[in-house]
């Protein structure tokens, strides 16, 4: 999986998760349940544009939210790709989650405006004369990303996630032990 995702090194939650792994030998139905409970903790969080901290996301800057094309009141959101990209696997060892998208990891960790280089593009006529997009590097090219993004953690465990983990991973080792 490509793009943004945590690594959780969680003691008790690897303590539960040997435990069951002795137990009955095969975690996957407790990891797949604690991906499907990531899935819906990650989206109700992304409503709420909250990090896993609790903290709120830093608001868009009043210039981009001048030429936002939709949903010009919402963080991290304009047709939803990155929000409804996060998703689990399972493996061998244990469970990814996160995004594919490529851009995920600049907004869960923020970029400096040019910190990726400088695009060229032959067609700035395609902005409006007063959009500063049309005059933003010129013959020097435009930086990327354009502006400053400061970061804006959505991937994480709250202390509310950590507390559910090891719920779903007791209720599958009290299953496995009768």
């Amino acid at each position: 999986m490509a793009g943004t995702f945590i690594r959780v090194d969680d003691e008790n939650a690897r303590k539960a998760l040997a435990e069951l792994v002795r137990l009955i030998g095969n975690p996957e139905p407790a990891l797949r349940d604690i991906g499907a409970y990531l899935e819906r903790s990650h989206d109700e969080r992304f409503a709420a544009g909250e990090a896993p901290d609790g903290s709120k996301w830093a608001p868009l800057s009043e210039s981009y939210r001048a030429i936002k094309p939709q949903h010009r009141d919402k963080v991290l959101v304009l047709e939803g790709h990155l929000r409804n990209s996060l998703h689990y696997q399972v493996e061998d060892d244990g469970l990814l989650f996160g995004t594919d998208r490529i851009y995920g990891a600049v907004h869960q960790f923020g970029a400096a405006m040019g910190e990726f280089g400088r695009y060229y593009q032959l067609s700035r006529l395609k902005y409006d004369k007063n959009d500063f997009r049309r005059h933003a590097g010129s013959k020097k090219g435009h930086p990327i990303p354009w502006g400053d993004i400061p970061a804006r953690p959505f991937v994480g465990l709250s202390d509310a996630d950590r507390e559910e983990i090891a719920a779903i991973l007791e209720e599958h080792i009290q299953a496995a032990i009768g």
